[in-house]
């Protein structure tokens, strides 16, 4: 909870009055999700946040609607991040990133218009790694 204490008045004193601060809370009192426009100004995107009832974060989302694109960040309830991920007009986009409850990274996989194209990897947790291939326009090429 202290994160979130310590986060509201950050958003309150960068934006003044002009901001649009949304907040959903649990039963209990805590908040639940945060929604905010991008530096005052919905034109310039959205920001969303989700906390768990200890106030700890489990997503991060910023949506950019000139581009219709979103970036998302999904963490594991340790606090460790989750994964990594981007949409543009609906589709995956560029790479997106898998990780470990203990924070190594997973996997790794480039999108390119909502099809896997390009590199792929998978790790083991010991960060060795398990499977490279690559992607052609969603279809594998080299295993």
């Amino acid at each position: 909870m202290k994160k979130l204490i310590h986060l509201i008045p950050l958003f309150l004193i960068g934006c003044g009055d002009n901001c649009d601060i949304k907040t959903t809370f649990f039963e209990s009192g805590e908040v639940k999700t945060l929604q905010q426009n991008i530096d005052c100004d919905a034109s310039n995107g959205i920001e969303n946040i989700v906390y768990t009832k200890t106030g700890s974060i489990i997503k991060i989302e910023h949506k950019l609607p000139e581009y219709d694109s979103i970036s998302k960040k999904l963490y594991f309830k340790n606090g460790n991040l989750k994964s990594i991920s981007f949409q543009v007009n609906h589709n995956k986009t560029g790479e997106h990133k898998k990780f470990f409850k203990s924070g190594g990274t997973k996997s790794l996989t480039s999108y390119l218009n909502g099809k896997k194209h390009g590199s792929a990897f998978e790790w083991y947790e010991d960060g060795k790694i398990r499977k490279q291939v690559i992607y052609n326009n969603d279809s594998l090429i080299q295993q």
